[in-house]
């Protein structure tokens, strides 16, 4: 099972899946290795990777999609993560497919 949530100031909140409101991960990880740090979700974390060291390190805009439990991603603009104002931002969409790849 997959826990979805979204990053805010180091913080997840609402992981639904595991009936959590609210977990300081942040703290939890800087108690135990030291800090600073900087919690993101799986998508814009790959799109950071991709950026500083893969197949995007070459543009200054760009668009990151990444395609897992739901489409999430992020933006680049004159080299910058476009960082909304509420919530994560850049996701996408969420959609559940059946064996018999129906739409649910």
């Amino acid at each position: 099972m997959q826990a979805l949530g979204n990053a805010i100031n180091g913080k997840i909140t609402n992981i639904v899946n595991l009936n959590i409101k609210q977990l300081d991960i942040a703290s939890i990880i800087k108690k135990e290795y030291g800090g600073p740090i900087i919690v993101k979700n799986d998508g814009k974390c790959a799109a950071l990777a991709e950026k500083t060291y893969g197949s995007l390190k070459s543009y200054q805009d760009a668009v990151f999609l990444c395609l897992g439990t739901g489409i999430g991603g992020s933006c680049f603009v004159q080299g910058k993560e476009l960082t909304p104002i509420r919530n994560s931002g850049f996701e996408i969409g969420h959609m559940i497919i059946q064996k018999d790849r129906k739409l649910v």
